[in-house]
């Protein structure tokens, strides 16, 4: 996908998000998880960094409360296979898939060994700083992923505030691949 597709996805996805909002769900939060996931994807063998993206734009995107919701997954997969029937979301059919599984189970799921949807897994658990949680790496997937969790550096992320164009440059650029 081009920056320019990117760009024109995430205004959908904002103008059609339930939870727009959202102090602990919303874009910022999505932000984050996309930049830690891309991050953990970069630094793991068989991380896909636009899966990891693209959860972190969509799983929680269609939450209705910032409480017990627990089909808000399903809802965010759901606009994910909508605004992929009416233009281009070029992914291949395993990356289309392991987005909305992830989407799909990232509340209740164990770690997986399937890493593109354990670096999606990780990138939201990486987060819970935002409401008072400190990560656990039981409850992580990858091996960066639980570096992450013992080194605590990303509470400061969930802290700063991101842009998509923040997100994007770092989605693009090559320079901070295997670091």
């Amino acid at each position: 996908m081009t920056r320019a597709e990117l760009h024109n996805l995430i205004a959908q996805v904002e103008a059609r998000s339930t939870n727009f909002v959202s102090t602990y769900h919303g874009p910022q939060h999505w932000r984050c998880v996309s930049l830690i996931g891309i991050q953990i994807a970069r630094e793991t063998t068989g991380g896909d960094p636009l899966v990891a993206f693209l959860f972190g734009l969509f799983h929680d995107a269609m939450r209705e409360n910032e409480d017990d919701d627990p089909r808000h997954g399903a809802r965010g997969a759901a606009l994910l296979r909508e605004l992929a029937a009416q233009g281009p979301v070029p992914l291949s059919l395993q990356q289309r898939y392991y987005v909305l599984h992830a989407c799909e189970t990232h509340t209740s799921a164990p770690p997986t060994t399937v890493v593109p949807v354990g670096v999606c897994y990780d990138a939201d658990r990486l987060t819970l700083w935002r409401v008072g949680i400190t990560p656990d790496e039981t409850y992580l997937s990858t091996q960066v992923g639980k570096e992450l969790a013992r080194s605590h550096s990303t509470r400061e992320r969930h802290e700063k505030l991101l842009t998509w164009t923040d997100v994007l440059d770092v989605l693009f650029s090559r320079q901070d691949r295997n670091k």
